[in-house]
């Protein structure tokens, strides 16, 4: 009895070893056979490494839904929330000294922390303009405009157009963020390939990624600094004092007597570009005349 109580516990303990021995080289092997596809098919291990993550952060995220938010989160989802506004402004108007208004543009841009990023002048016989693109911080845009529209002579046109690109912001962020995820996940791929052709292949689609990662971020840089700073056209004119009336009644005859020195000397100047054939017209005036002379005096010598 005692030596075949023995016998069974050792036949069940020896079972079990054999077992357990099985299940773990079964493991192993699972995990090697997965190793080597994630590496043979890059973009399916991501798409499964992202399923797997949001089947494992399902219940965290519904938890973090569930309970109040603290001060930052409050402050950095109003931070996401707020409208994305590019504005943009022009104005034209009349001044009574184009320099002096220059400097008080000069004085608003120190003042509110603008530049001036356009400028050109030019003059005409009765104005001298000036135009100017401002780019001035967002908070401080409609008090630069107010200021400077108090001390003109007279406004000619003036206008404020909004642009929303809060929707567009919102879709760049979140796919940026999606791509670097992406990106992410593909280095750990590149990391676990085993061969040549593996490599390269992650490679290129790492390098597609980065593309995309870079486009994206340029456009959201211009988002941010067109949000940020807004632009203000400003086009200034001053006018010329005109002629007094003596000298608008002699302008004209001034204005005849240069014309017709002007007309003798473009005169002069065709004739002596024209000598060459002046001479020849004269040389032959001469000859022909001479040949005339000749004839008359043989007609005269024959009736003698």
């Amino acid at each position: 009895m005692n030596r075949h109580c023995i016998f069974l516990s050792f036949f069940i303990i020896f079972s079990g070893t054999v077992v357990f021995s099985s299940c773990a080289k079964k493991s192993d092997s699972v995990s090697t056979r997965q190793v080597y596809a994630e590496a043979e098919h890059p973009a399916g291990a991501v798409k499964n490494a992202a399923y797997a993550k949001d089947a494992t952060t399902t219940d965290v995220d519904t938890a973090d839904m569930q309970r109040p938010l603290d001060g930052t989160e409050t402050a950095n989802t109003a931070a996401m929330l707020e409208r994305q506004l590019i504005k943009e402004g022009s104005i034209n108007f009349e001044t009574h000294d184009i320099a002096e208004t220059r400097q008080h543009i000069e004085s608003l841009v120190q003042k509110y922390g603008a530049y001036i990023s356009q400028e050109d002048e030019r003059a005409s016989s009765s104005r001298i303009y000036q135009n100017m693109t401002v780019r001035i911080p967002k908070a401080h845009f409609d008090v630069f405009v107010t200021e400077l529209s108090g001390g003109v002579k007279k406004i000619d046109e003036k206008s404020i157009t909004v642009q929303d690109v809060t929707e567009e912001f919102i879709d760049s962020t979140a796919r940026l963020a999606v791509k670097k995820e992406t990106e992410q996940g593909y280095l750990r791929l590149l990391n676990q390939a085993k061969t040549i052709k593996d490599i390269l292949d992650i490679q290129n689609e790492l390098q597609d990624i980065r593309s995309d990662i870079e486009s994206i971020e340029g456009r959201l840089r211009y988002l941010k600094n067109s949000v940020n700073f807004s632009t203000l056209h400003i086009s200034m004119y001053q006018q010329i004092e005109v002629a007094s009336e003596t000298g608008s009644l002699f302008m004209p005859v001034w204005d005849a007597i240069k014309g017709g020195v002007q007309a003798f000397a473009a005169v002069c100047i065709a004739l002596l570009y024209a000598w060459v054939f002046i001479a020849l017209g004269i040389a032959a005036i001469i000859i022909i005349l001479r040949l005339r002379k000749r004839r008359r005096k043989d007609k005269a010598e024959k009736v003698q």
